[in-house]
């Protein structure tokens, strides 16, 4: 039909093929379950249990999925916005999920994202408990929001490009204000395996940053970022591991608070070198380093600003 279709039941299981105009299914109280293929103008789906996707969802325009606990087995796409909503429970895509426009993953739980994500403008994440990123992502701008995240190997695309070395702090970007790049905020952030961070077809690289909160901390396994930037925002917190590979990395602390022991290269130099190649915010510090050696340091030595006087001391 290319009418609107609407069904409301307690409890809704599509086992063949639903198509129409604007769609919407609502399961009340129940769960809902999807085997067979949904097309549609727009497509609502909304239940107050569980709801599983093993099958086909799509739509030229918006498509939102509301559940308490929310299962993504099959294939989501559309050519406008998308949003899956978990409520309090657990958000887990396995298959495909892609909109033409924003695409917004929510859950009250954990949010397991181990298929490919995908969207024409902007990715978040959000969820109550963890986020975990295992699969593949493709967005200008992705966001991901949680007490932990963890990223398990897989391959992030986002736009923009790298930064130039010697970027100011305050032109530095950062989430909610940026349009393009990786950001991710959170208390506790594990890369493990090797995660490949690139820019989309068309983008030179891009930019990932890593906000911590609290003192939170930053463990890093095989980061392959080899033509974009790291920010890493510790606040008080900590930052270990690697090996990584990026085109400029900066650092930024509280004075007073923090620490960094890092492995990697910067710009293609290792050793002191990938050391002396990064940039530290407010100003180097032994606390900091990258392959042993103080971040921006000089040969491994950390360079002290000195005060120059005023007068000359020989008249004096």
């Amino acid at each position: 039909a290319g009418g609107p279709v609407t069904v409301r039941a307690g409890g809704v299981q599509v086992l063949g093929a639903i198509s129409g105009g604007t769609i919407t299914l609502d399961a009340g109280a129940g769960g809902f379950g999807l085997s067979g293929a949904i097309a549609g103008t727009s497509v609502s789906v909304t239940a107050g249990g569980p709801a599983t996707l093993d099958g086909v969802v799509s739509a030229t325009g918006p498509v939102t999925v509301r559940a308490n606990g929310l299962s993504v087995n099959g294939t989501v796409s559309n050519g406008g916005t998308a949003g899956l909503d978990a409520g309090s429970g657990d958000l887990v895509a396995s298959g495909s999920v892609g909109a033409g426009g924003a695409l917004v993953l929510q859950a009250g739980g954990a949010a397991v994202l181990n298929g490919r994500m995908t969207a024409g403008t902007s990715l978040f994440v959000g969820a109550g408990t963890g986020a975990t990123l295992a699969g593949s992502v493709a967005a200008p701008l992705l966001s991901v929001a949680a007490p932990a995240i963890r990223l398990s190997g897989g391959t992030i695309l986002t736009g923009g490009g790298p930064l130039p070395t010697g970027t100011r702090q305050a032109a530095l970007p950062v989430a909610g204000t940026a349009g393009t790049g990786a950001f991710f905020q959170t208390r506790g952030f594990v890369q493990s395996g090797t995660t490949t961070f690139a820019g989309l077809p068309g983008s030179s690289g891009t930019t990932v940053r890593v906000t911590l909160s609290g003192n939170g901390s930053i463990t890093l396994g095989t980061f392959a970022a080899r033509s974009s930037t790291l920010i890493l925002d510790l606040g008080n917190g900590s930052a270990s591991g690697g090996p990584f590979q990026v085109a400029s990395l900066y650092v930024i602390y509280q004075p007073g608070g923090g620490t960094a022991d890092l492995q990697g290269q910067v710009g293609g130099l290792s050793g002191n070198a990938a050391a002396s190649a990064a940039t530290v915010f407010p100003f180097p510090s032994r606390n900091f380093r990258i392959n042993s050696c103080a971040v921006a340091s000089v040969n491994c030595i950390v360079l002290t600003p000195q005060t120059v006087p005023v007068g000359n001391p020989l008249k004096e």
